[in-house]
C-alpha cells in the first residue's frame, strides 16, 4: 500500500512540474520575445568608421548586454547617411536590424526631398540615448577667437570664408544656412559639403574650410588638442561639457536643435523586441564607466524612452520642415 501512495505522489510532483514548465513557457510566449535574441543583431551606421555615429556605437557595443548574443556594427557610407538610412528601413523586422541615427537626420530625407518615403514613418524609435550638439568651430590657422571676429571678417571679405556642412540636404546644412541668416552673413560665405564627420574634421585641420558646423563628439577632441576653437554650440543654454562657448541664442541665432543620438527599428518590428532593446539601452545608459567613457568624447549621455522620442520626431518635424522647405 505504502508502495502504490509513494507511487501517486511521484507521479503528481512529476505532472506538477510539467505543467509549471509549460505554463512557463506560454508566458514567454505570448511576450512574444520567445528565444529572442538567439543570433548576432547588426547595428547600422549610416557613416563611415571614424564619425562621431561610428565612434558612439563602438562604445555602446562594449556595454550592451542582449542576453549574452554580440552585436555587429554595419558601417553603409554615401549621401550624408541617407543610403544606410534608406538600407535600415528596408530590412528585416524581425528585431536583429536596428539603426542609430539622429532625429533631425532621419526627418531630412524626407522633407527635403532626397525621397519620397516618409523615412520617419518607415522607422519606428526605439530610444534615444545620448544628445550631442552640432556647434560651429573653426581651425588655429583661422586667427578668430570668436563668433564676432569670424562675423567681421566675412563682412570684410566676401566669399573667401568658406564653411564645412555635413551634406547639402541635412539639418546641419539647413541649420548652417538659417545661422549665417541670422548673423548677416547671407552670401557672404561658400558653404562646402562633406558626407559626414570622417572626412569634415581632416578639412577643418587642412584649412580648406575655416569654419565647419560639426557634432561635438567631432569636434571636442579637436577642441582639446588646441587644434580647433569653438564658437558656439547649437543649444539654447550653454552645455555642460563646455560651459565656456557660447550658445547659437547668445550669438543671435535661433538653431537650437541638439542632435538626438537614437536608435530605431524597421516598421513593424514587434514591440516585444522593442521593449527589450529600449530596455537594454537604459540599462547601458546607467553604467557608470559607459558615461564617463561618453563623456570624453564630448557627449553627454541623455536616455529619452520609447513613447518620448517619437513625440520628439513629431515636434521636430514641425520646427524643421519649414527650413527645409527653402531647399525646395
Amino acid at each position: 500500500m505504502k508502495k502504490v501512495v509513494s507511487l501517486v505522489l511521484l507521479l503528481a510532483l512529476v505532472c506538477g512540474a510539467v505543467f509549471a514548465s509549460g505554463r512557463g513557457d506560454s508566458s514567454s510566449s505570448s511576450s512574444g520575445l520567445g528565444n529572442y535574441p538567439e543570433r548576432p543583431v547588426q547595428i547600422v551606421v549610416p557613416f563611415g568608421p571614424g564619425g562621431g555615429t561610428d565612434v558612439l556605437v563602438r562604445t555602446i557595443m562594449k556595454y550592451l548586454d542582449l542576453g549574452g548574443q554580440s552585436t555587429v556594427a554595419v558601417n553603409i557610407d554615401g549621401a550624408s547617411g541617407f543610403v544606410g538610412t534608406m538600407d535600415a528601413a528596408n530590412r528585416a523586422n524581425d528585431g536583429y536590424n536596428i539603426l542609430c541615427a539622429a532625429i533631425h537626420d532621419v526627418l531630412s530625407y524626407t522633407l527635403t526631398g532626397q525621397t519620397n518615403r516618409p523615412l520617419y514613418q518607415e522607422l519606428v524609435p526605439i530610444c534615444v540615448i545620448a544628445s550631442d550638439y552640432d556647434m560651429v568651430s573653426t581651425n588655429k590657422q583661422s586667427g578668430f577667437k570668436n563668433v564676432q571676429e569670424m562675423v567681421a571678417y566675412a563682412k570684410a571679405h566676401p566669399g573667401e570664408i568658406r564653411w564645412g556642412t555635413t551634406g547639402t540636404k541635412t539639418a546641419n546644412a539647413v541649420n548652417s544656412m538659417w545661422m549665417v541668416d541670422n548673423l548677416g552673413l547671407t552670401s557672404l560665405v561658400t558653404f562646402v559639403p562633406y558626407d559626414g564627420g570622417g572626412t569634415a574634421k581632416p578639412a577643418l585641420l587642412g584649412n580648406h574650410v575655416q569654419v565647419l558646423t560639426g557634432a561635438s563628439g567631432d569636434i571636442r577632441p579637436l577642441v582639446d588638442s588646441g587644434d580647433a576653437v569653438p564658437l558656439m554650440v547649437i543649444n539654447d543654454q550653454r552645455v555642460r561639457l563646455m560651459p565656456n562657448t557660447p550658445t547659437t541664442l547668445e550669438s543671435g541665432c535661433e538653431a537650437t536643435i541638439f542632435v538626438a543620438r537614437t536608435f530605431w527599428a524597421p516598421k513593424d518590428t514587434d514591440p516585444a523586441k522593442i521593449k527589450y532593446l529600449e530596455a537594454a539601452f537604459k540599462k547601458v545608459s546607467e553604467n557608470p564607466e559607459f558615461v564617463k567613457a561618453v563623456e570624453a568624447l564630448g557627449i553627454d549621455v541623455r536616455f529619452i524612452d520609447q513613447e518620448t522620442t517619437v513625440k520628439l520626431v513629431s515636434d521636430w518635424r514641425g520646427v524643421l520642415e519649414p527650413r527645409f522647405a527653402r531647399l525646395q
